[in-house]
């Protein structure tokens, strides 16, 4: 058990169940009911915190917390839902269910940080999570489908993912396609579609081979030619993707400007988190 003081009053953090109802035994004989969701409690409830979610706080498991101060409405949502706002020992938080809360002590500068809105929403940690996840989601496989095909990743992203915004799109489909699950997936999905129609590197390159050697338009021979170098990446300055059997030739990459400027830049945050659905 941990605890803060507000005023000359201690107030407790638990770690667990027993600890909570020894307290509240010794202390008037009564256990108040702990609140399963804390964006539904009210002032002077007792509710379970959301650590093990949060990267920042230290704690891989959920503790209670007394709500000090609640207001039911800060402002109204695009979907007609409002929100309000609850403070604690620890901190102040957004009743809203993209927010988590944690009873990190350690996270916050005392006592001014008490009374700040907490960052711990899950779209400020849409990067990480993306860079972090190991298995492929329900979108990302769709996504990788479609790139696979030769679609404009950008548009697939801003389809699938229902973005709006034009910058927030470019720089997620970016992070995206530096994933390497997603380049693997990317390779796999074009390795089955070129067996489907018999194609392999080899009679692509002996195609574009055969096109250079029979014409005789030095413009077009440089096309070609080009194309070629696309291809095997040895041409320009392009960033090729990962591949063993054409996805470079299907997806053409971005320039190392490009991905520079992405890894550089914040990624904006939309009203809602794309990424998980």
């Amino acid at each position: 058990m941990e605890s803060g003081t507000i005023s000359g009053i201690e107030y407790p953090v638990f770690d667990n169940l027993d600890e909570y109802q020894e307290y509240h035994m010794e202390k008037s004989g009564a256990v108040p009911i702990v609140q399963q969701d804390w964006r539904k409690a009210k002032k002077g409830d007792w509710a379970w915190s959301d650590d093990p979610d949060i990267k920042e706080s230290h704690l891989d498991y959920r503790r209670i917390v007394q709500l000090l101060h609640q207001k039911d409405v800060v402002r109204k949502l695009p979907d007609g839902r409002t929100t309000g706002t609850c403070r604690t020992i620890v901190g102040t938080f957004v009743q809203n269910p993209v927010y988590k809360m944690d009873t990190d002590l350690t996270l916050r500068e005392y006592p001014s940080g008490r009374y700040l809105l907490s960052y711990k929403s899950k779209q400020l940690n849409i990067k990480d999570r993306v860079i972090q996840r190991t298995e492929l989601s329900r979108n990302e496989i769709l996504f990788c489908l479609r790139v696979s095909t030769g679609c404009n990743p950008i548009e697939i992203y801003k389809e699938i993912y229902k973005s709006q915004n034009s910058k927030t799109t470019r720089h997620r489909t970016i992070l995206l396609l530096k994933q390497e699950r997603i380049m693997d997936k990317i390779t796999e999905d074009v390795r089955k579609i070129a067996i489907g129609l018999d194609i392999d590197h080899k009679k692509i390159l002996q195609n574009y081979l055969e096109l250079f050697k029979g014409s005789k338009n030095e413009d077009f021979k440089y096309k070609v030619n080009e194309k070629l170098g696309d291809i095997i990446g040895t041409h320009g300055e392009t960033q090729r993707v990962k591949t063993t059997f054409g996805a470079g030739a299907i997806f053409q990459g971005f320039s190392p400007k490009q991905i520079e400027e992405a890894e550089t830049t914040q990624l904006p945050s939309d009203d809602k988190d794309e990424d998980e659905s």
